[in-house]
């Protein structure tokens, strides 16, 4: 079965690279330009299967600075998006009330993992720490703000755990919990509840709140469909 596992991982990845533009980016169709959130989700994904299938480094590292140098405002630390895929299906939550930040935040994520699987990209044109710097300010300033999205302060809490930032983002992440701290609701779609719930469990693992984390660990197990799955990609 692991040899059957790789076989369709390595086969994902060959197809996904049929889609690769010249300067490393990804469209969410042949036709159409970079898109930021495709772009970041192949980077985080060939990341993830970095050491599974042994990718070449490159294919991480080309879309990762093309995101740098292309789609990150100076100073601000934000991301934008010209080419948006429009199917939440695909994208999640992600669309909201706050599309700058939670793209943001899933760019963040998919840089942290990059640098978590060991993968070492740099170019003399981008100054990484200075972009890990410029984001993660932007993404602690924005959960200053009360009323956030409760999907916004889960995926932003994720992105800032990743990157060694916990001061006080355990406080800010149950703030926007159901009130059992079970889940983190999103009244538009359950399924964003489930992302949002999903992120925020990652966060608190990685914060070491597993107290914390024991209340969403069991409420997302209890919403698990038959067969195992989520109904999400996300």
């Amino acid at each position: 079965r692991r040899g059957e596992a790789i076989q369709y991982i390595r086969r994902g990845y060959e197809n996904q690279l049929a889609y690769r533009r010249s300067d490393g980016s990804y469209p969410p169709y042949r036709s159409q330009g970079a898109s930021t959130w495709i772009t970041a989700y192949v980077v985080k994904v060939f990341s993830m299967a970095y050491s599974i299938i042994g990718i070449d480094e490159q294919q991480v590292c080309d879309p990762l600075l093309f995101l740098l140098n292309n789609k990150l405002h100076p100073h601000k630390g934000v991301y934008k998006e010209d080419n948006p895929v429009y199917s939440t299906t695909m994208t999640g939550g992600l669309r909201g009330d706050d599309p700058g930040i939670t793209l943001t935040a899933f760019v963040h994520i998919a840089l942290a993992e990059a640098k978590q699987a060991g993968i070492g990209c740099s170019s003399s044109g981008v100054d990484m720490e200075a972009a890990n710097q410029w984001t993660t300010d932007f993404l602690q300033k924005a959960l200053l703000i009360r009323g956030r999205r409760p999907y916004t302060v889960a995926i932003t809490s994720y992105a800032l755990a990743l990157m060694g930032t916990p001061d006080h983002l355990h406080h800010y992440l149950l703030q926007a919990a159901s009130p059992d701290k079970s889940h983190w609701p999103d009244l538009e779609n359950h399924l964003f509840t489930l992302e949002a719930t999903g992120y925020a469990l990652l966060a608190l693992v990685k914060l070491e709140r597993m107290d914390d984390a024991a209340a969403p660990f069991k409420w997302l197990n209890s919403q698990r469909r038959r067969g195992g799955g989520y109904g999400s990609t996300q």
